[in-house]
């Protein structure tokens, strides 16, 4: 199976580049889990994406800060359950929703993050603190295998980050030597803070991992996590 990981900046970056993106991906992939996809993003899901259900949770702040988390996942495969980790009634952590799907008789968990984004330093603060506890939390309560990935807006030497390891969940952009999650479209937005980290993906030690990659490419601020799996 195949998930991919993607913050799509709400699709204002490169829209085109975007949805040839998902296109040409869509018929290998199983699971996109796509963070910032506003509705015109959403717009592009609906249209050429349409044998995959989507699955959204919205976070509203203020006037100048919303976002939103869509987890799509390919018809025959079947959704058992869903549950928002965090939204409105977690004003000051991230977003995160989980689907507990089933595939041949298999059930396993996605968990699609969008951590607190400000401050833009990217390390600890209470609020990302708690995200991790929140998440981590909701994780021991679950028996099938799981998988947890996106935009955690942190950096790798945090302890937002360490307590999934220390909870024995493997850090797959760690575990690959990934030199970078983000690209010139990042560093170009934010001039002096060239951060190479944002995005993780984990895994228990219930899924099986094939591949892990994180290609190079300009479609959005955020680069792509590609994970190849079994059950």
């Amino acid at each position: 199976m195949k998930v991919i990981f993607l913050n799509t900046a709400n699709n204002e970056i490169d829209p085109i580049g975007i949805r040839k993106f998902l296109q040409a991906l869509a018929p290998t992939t199983d699971i996109f889990c796509l963070q910032e996809c506003h509705y015109n993003i959403q717009k592009v899901i609906f249209k050429y994406l349409q044998e995959f259900k989507s699955y959204t949770v919205f976070k509203y702040i203020d006037k100048n800060s919303s976002f939103s988390n869509a987890i799509l996942v390919k018809k025959p495969i079947k959704t058992l359950d869903i549950t928002s980790l965090m939204d409105n009634s977690f004003l000051n952590i991230g977003l995160a929703i989980n689907l507990t799907l089933n595939y041949k008789n298999k059930n396993f968990n996605i968990i699609n993050v969008h951590g607190v984004a400000f401050p833009g330093t990217k390390l600890d603060t209470d609020e990302r603190l708690q995200q991790s506890k929140t998440i981590l939390k909701h994780c021991s309560k679950l028996t099938d295998p799981i998988i947890i990935g996106g935009d955690f807006n942190l950096l790798p030497q945090t302890e937002s980050i360490r307590m999934f390891e220390q909870k024995g969940f493997i850090n797959l952009v760690n575990e690959y030597k990934i030199q970078t999650t983000r690209n010139k479209k990042s560093w170009k937005i934010h001039p002096g803070k060239k951060q190479l980290y944002a995005d993780y993906t984990f895994t228990d030690s219930k899924i099986k991992v094939k591949h892990f990659k994180v290609p190079y490419i300009e479609i959005s601020d955020h680069l792509p996590m590609i994970l190849d799996f079994e059950l």
